[in-house]
């Protein structure tokens, strides 16, 4: 039978925290689900999402202590878990009185604050493999899914600091990921223990440090970054196998004396022949691009 908590539930349980001055998590208990999406908005906040308790499959920290949590929302519909957290400031605030017909009491009111920004610590452990789908307006955010399997990631940062974190290899496959940053910063750290076949990074007047390193995994991972980034940053390990298509201008700064030219690319010796096989694709020339080997 579908469950829901709505969000007047979890705002009851904050009003309750506010009141006795500590600082208690908004809690979900763990359950059995055959498949989970996590729906992550924030706006101008702080966020830092990591894995958590298996007892719990999520639980927030909020700070400044005496604001209201963003709007949550749990439904389990046939074991079909879908959570979602978004910040309030995306959901129409009531109207101010009119000036002209406002009672002397209403206008004597000052007008609230409509949107304060709040640090948001989210731990995460769903007992499936999660679909990521998470979208940072300004403010920044370090999703680390370190010990959460994660089946797919959709992420949209916009005008953001954003840093994802895979500091050991992800237990399943990750079907899909797609990545948009537009103005502002993104950071990929060990992103082959991502364990990811097919990336796509969509960047525009960005800084990226792009850092794939971590443990190599059997098979072809292809990697297609679109657009221009402010300046990028490549960190790559010198034993896994790569190939790079693009612009000559950015292949060019992948040359090393073993690698073998096709076209308009680079390959590594015997690439279809290595376990584990990088293909990096481009679309755009970036101009401030370095490429940083690693043992």
């Amino acid at each position: 039978m579908p469950s829901r908590l709505p969000f007047a539930l979890f705002a009851a349980c904050m009003a309750t925290v506010l009141g006795s001055g500590t600082a208690r998590p908004i809690e979900i208990p763990n359950q059995v689900l055959q498949s989970f999406t996590f729906d992550l908005h924030s706006v101008d906040d702080d966020v830092d999402l990591y894995a958590g308790d298996p007892q719990s499959l999520f639980r927030m920290y909020l700070r400044p202590q005496a604001t209201l949590p963003p709007n949550i929302e749990f439904s389990n519909s046939g074991q079909a878990g879908l959570l979602r957290v978004r910040d309030l400031s995306l959901f129409e605030e009531p109207p101010l009185p009119d000036s002209e017909f406002a009672a002397e009491d209403d206008l004597a009111i000052e007008e609230p604050k409509r949107h304060v920004a709040q640090d948001w610590r989210l731990e995460l452990m769903p007992s499936t493999p999660a679909s990521m789908v998470l979208h940072c307006e300004r403010g920044k955010a370090r999703y680390d899914f370190t010990g959460i399997d994660v089946r797919e990631v959709y992420l949209l940062a916009d005008t953001a600091h954003v840093r994802v974190d895979f500091e050991r290899p992800n237990r399943v496959v990750l079907d899909r990921c797609k990545i948009t940053s537009n103005d502002g910063s993104l950071r990929l750290r060990r992103f082959l223990n991502a364990r990811a076949r097919s990336t796509t990074l969509s960047v525009s007047e960005v800084r990226c440090e792009l850092e794939l390193t971590g443990e190599p995994f059997p098979g072809l991972v292809e990697v297609f970054v679109e657009g221009v980034a402010e300046d990028m940053k490549l960190t790559l390990r010198r034993d896994v196998a790569l190939e790079v298509q693009g612009p000559a201008a950015n292949v060019v700064r992948f040359d090393r004396d073993d690698f073998v030219r096709t076209g308009t690319g680079l390959q590594s010796p015997h690439f279809v022949d290595q376990p584990c096989r990088l293909s990096l694709h481009f679309t755009h020339v970036i101009p401030r691009l370095k490429v940083e080997w690693v043992d």
